[in-house]
């Protein structure tokens, strides 16, 4: 049997030795030494004139240019031929070489540009509005494995989105995209450090680019439903900076941009909710909610008329990590019903493995029940409903604050729906739930129907006679569409 073949040291990647290669990581790294090759004996002003002309007279080069430079960038903290390497982590220093200061010297160093001087030199040679360089942006954003990326490649990666936004290139909706996916990858229910520094420095960029996150509408809605549900895991005391500025920055938000807060959907008034209580700038926000909204904006009448709107799924995915949401889909997709327990376990093991983690679970329930919905011809197979995963899941739930917060999270559109503008779908794994577990566990069936008519009776009294109303609705259409037997 043959050896596997080993590759070399990734500079961008935290591999082991025997973990398979990435392609683009590979491809990134030829290039640059391709780029570095003519750098010897040229002066910067030398340097960039030679690689106009080449790009210039060959296109083809064009990309392998970009790459060169891109990798230059992402790995100016951790690459031994960078004239930064060894010094401090940018995310630790605002005064060294990514803002464009020298750095300390490194006797090995294949060329002597500072960040911001690659930064400058790939925008000059690039031809397509950042469209090359986009791509790989959104390739590493989007990373399953984010982890495995290193930190100083991460801090140059939110570094250079920071900076193709002050550059207004590529496309506005595609540096959304940059930032829709960085805050994706903050995993909740995670208080390691490295998801912890992302989370601060994720929150960093979008503090130093408020004026283009106050035109984006979508930046607005993900950034503050994403802190609004980190919040919830930094409550010790030693993650309170954090916490603060994450309190500030959402607070901000509802009340200067309350209108676009509210495209979330009901999903808002859910996570102020769960905010809302023992934080006085978000308790300040919910007593206005509820008894002068004109104060957040002028055309809110009620409460009302945010919980009657279907929360949006791009938020409601915003929750889950690229990785996690991919391995849920795998078992709701691909994995026969009675042959997922393993799949679950690892699952759980893999995501939600401590009491820390379970801020989490209403996340994920919300995702199961807004987010995917199966076609028709997966309904009919034989893959694992999503009734019996979420019946799954509620089993390794220990926290009777969590297991309040996860019903909520299951029953939450039954409260508001409305045939007309509500699907069918987001009611469809409760009511499955329920009625399946009659024969064998019926305690579920009891526990579920005990919270839903609690919930209807208390989730907000003046609002009771048309909570009532609408769970009438859920159930008759339940019954119409023959969603039971």
């Amino acid at each position: 049997m043959a050896n596997p073949e080993l590759h070399g040291p990734s500079y961008i990647l935290d591999l082991r030795l025997y973990d398979e290669e990435d392609a683009i990581d590979a491809d990134l790294t030829r290039d640059y030494s391709k780029l570095v090759a003519v750098f010897p004996g040229k002066s910067e002003m030398e340097i960039q004139s030679h690689i106009q002309e080449i790009v210039s007279a060959d296109m083809s080069k064009h990309a392998e240019i970009l790459n060169g430079l891109l990798y230059a960038i992402l790995t100016y903290h951790t690459h031994p031929g960078s004239p930064a390497f060894g010094s401090n982590d940018p995310s630790n220093n605002t005064s060294n070489s990514v803002n464009g200061n020298a750095a300390p010297p490194n006797p090995d160093r294949q060329h002597s540009y500072s960040c911001q001087a690659l930064a400058r030199l790939l925008r000059i040679v690039q031809r397509d509005s950042f469209g090359h360089v986009y791509k790989h942006m959104r390739y590493f954003c989007q990373y399953q494995n984010f982890q495995r990326i290193r930190h100083a490649v991460r801090e140059q990666l939110i570094w250079l989105v920071g900076y193709m936004t002050e550059s207004r290139m590529p496309a506005i909706h595609l540096i959304e995209q940059l930032y829709t996916a960085l805050l994706k990858q903050i995993r909740g229910g995670d208080l390691s450090i490295t998801n912890v520094q992302h989370a601060e420095s994720t929150l960093r960029l979008l503090q130093e680019n408020q004026e283009f996150v106050d035109a984006s509408p979508l930046v607005i809605g993900y950034s503050c439903y994403t802190y609004m549900r980190v919040i919830l895991d930094h409550g010790s005391s030693r993650f309170a900076q954090i916490r603060q500025q994450e309190v500030n920055y959402c607070v901000r938000l509802l009340r200067e941009k309350f209108r676009e807060c509210s495209e979330i959907g009901r999903d808002l008034v859910r996570a102020l909710q769960d905010v809302g209580r023992g934080i006085p700038e978000f308790e300040g926000i919910w007593v206005d909610l509820l008894f002068n909204p004109r104060s957040l904006n002028p055309q809110l009448e009620s409460i009302r008329q945010i919980l009657a709107v279907p929360s949006q799924k791009i938020y409601l995915a915003s929750r889950l990590s690229y990785e996690m949401e991919h391995k849920l889909l795998h078992i709701l997709e691909h994995i026969n019903n009675g042959q997922h327990f393993r799949n679950l376990q690892w699952f759980t093991e893999r995501f939600l493995p401590n009491q820390e983690s379970e801020t989490l679970y209403p996340d994920i329930i919300r995702y199961i029940c807004g987010v995917y919905h199966p076609a028709n011809a997966v309904l009919a197979g034989p893959t694992v409903p999503r009734y019996v995963l979420i019946g799954g899941l509620l089993r390794n739930i220990r926290s009777n604050v969590t297991a309040a917060n996860v019903k909520l999270a299951l029953m939450y559109d039954w409260l508001f729906f409305e045939p007309a503008r509500d699907s069918i779908m987001n009611i469809e794994p409760a009511m499955l739930l329920m009625e399946r577990s009659l024969e064998r566990t019926a305690y579920i069936t009891a526990i579920l129907l005990e919270f839903l008519f609690f919930t209807v009776e208390n989730y907000y009294p003046p609002l009771r006679d048309y909570i009532q109303e609408h769970v009438a609705k859920a159930a008759q259409s339940i019954v119409e569409k023959g969603v039971i037997r």
